[in-house]
């Protein structure tokens, strides 16, 4: 079953089945919590997810109504998010899996907010906002 950790290795999750929709964010609330010029994520269905360690260490904050980013109490690193849009599904932080061999990227969401030091330079689709469904 494919896995992935914090960078202390505290806390351990594992998933059943592929990682979709694997994409990066350049809105706002993404570039501040991951500290970078976008976060990337990749979807898995929240049936097949699993906090295998360190689930007592696991912390989340809401940034907002809809979304709850899990983290890692003892190093900080980003491992999921969830949105109440979608229930169903964990938004894995692509930095985070142990193996991330044969995801590909698939576009750029909220590339309208991207930051102004930060090119996007690659020709994947970019949207505005959210993707379309």
């Amino acid at each position: 079953m494919p896995t992935g950790r914090c960078h202390c290795e505290t806390v351990v999750y594992s998933f059943d089945g592929p990682v979709t929709d694997a994409s990066c964010c350049h809105c706002r609330t993404c570039r501040r919590l991951c500290g970078s010029a976008f976060g990337a994520y990749g979807s898995v269905l929240a049936s097949g997810f699993e906090w295998v360690r360190g689930a007592e260490r696991v912390a989340r904050y809401a940034p907002t109504a809809r979304l709850t980013k899990a983290f890692c109490s003892a190093c900080g690193s980003p491992l999921t998010t969830t949105h109440a849009r979608e229930p169903g599904v964990v938004f894995l932080s692509l930095g985070s899996l142990d193996d991330a061999s044969g995801i590909t990227l698939l576009y750029h969401q909220f590339a309208a907010s991207a930051a102004e030091w930060h090119r996007i330079g690659d020709s994947l689709p970019r949207h505005e906002d959210w993707p379309p469904e």
